[in-house]
C-alpha cells in the first residue's frame, strides 16, 4: 500500500490529454489512476494505449475509468460499475488490508447528487470492513474539501460523508478545476474509516495537464 502511487483527474474527453498522461505513467512503477471523463474512441477503448497497464470501465459511454499498473492485482466489480462509476477491487497482498476496493466517480452536475451505485458501494464497503478509496469529479462545492462556500450539492455530499463516517482526503484550497477564466475545488478523494493508512502527500499538481 505505501509503494502505490494514486493520481485522480478528469481528461475532459481530450484525446490530446490522455495521450500527455499516459506519457506521464511511464514514470511510475507502481500506481492506480482514477479518471474521470476519458476519451473514448468509436471502438470503445483509450487510445494511445499505454504499455504495461490495465483498464477498466463500463461501455463506450463511460465518463469513469481506471488504470493501473500490470502488477495491481485486481478484477472489475461489476454491481459497482456503470457509465460514471467504476469499482474494483484490489488484492493488496498487505496483511493489514488484503482487500480494497477502488473507485472512480464522475458526478454529473445534471443529476442528483449522490449517485444510488456509489451509495451501495459505500454500504457494501462498510457491511465488509473493506477499506474504500473513492476519487470524484463532484461538481460540487463546500468548505469541507476546500472551497471557498457550500452549494447544495456540497451540502448534499457533506451530509453523506458524516453520515457513513468517511473521510476527504484533500488538503488546502488549491484549485482542482481551472479553465483560465473559472476555478474551483470539485475534484475529491474520499476514504472509509477501514484504510488502515491515511493518505500521503496528497497534492495538487499544478503542471499544465491539458486536463482538469
Amino acid at each position: 500500500l505505501t509503494l502505490t502511487r494514486f493520481l485522480q483527474l478528469n481528461l475532459q474527453k481530450s484525446q490530446l490529454a490522455q495521450a500527455s498522461f499516459g506519457a506521464e505513467l511511464k514514470h511510475y512503477k507502481t500506481f492506480v489512476a482514477l479518471i474521470q471523463e476519458p476519451y473514448i474512441n468509436k471502438k470503445g477503448s483509450m487510445p494511445p494505449r499505454v504499455a504495461g497497464t490495465n483498464v477498466y470501465k463500463a461501455n463506450k459511454a463511460a465518463r469513469a475509468a481506471i488504470m493501473t499498473s500490470k502488477d495491481i492485482r485486481a478484477w472489475i466489480m461489476n454491481e459497482f460499475t456503470t457509465p460514471d462509476v467504476s469499482t474494483i477491487l484490489w488484492f493488496t497482498g498487505d496483511a493489514t488490508a488484503p482487500k480494497v476496493i477502488l473507485c472512480s466517480w464522475y458526478a454529473d452536475y445534471k443529476q442528483p447528487m449522490l449517485d444510488p451505485t456509489v451509495v451501495n458501494l459505500v454500504k457494501y464497503a462498510e457491511l465488509h470492513h473493506w477499506p474504500l478509496i473513492l476519487g470524484v469529479d463532484s461538481n460540487a462545492h463546500s468548505t469541507l474539501w476546500g472551497g471557498s462556500e457550500n452549494n447544495p450539492r456540497g451540502d448534499a455530499l457533506d451530509g453523506f460523508i458524516t453520515q457513513h463516517h468517511l473521510s476527504v482526503a484533500n488538503k488546502g484550497t488549491d484549485v482542482t478545476f481551472d479553465t483560465g477564466y473559472r476555478s474551483s475545488v470539485i475534484d475529491i478523494t474520499i476514504t472509509n474509516h477501514h484504510l488502515p493508512l491515511t493518505v500521503a502527500r496528497w497534492r495538487v499538481d499544478d503542471r499544465n495537464s491539458l486536463s482538469d
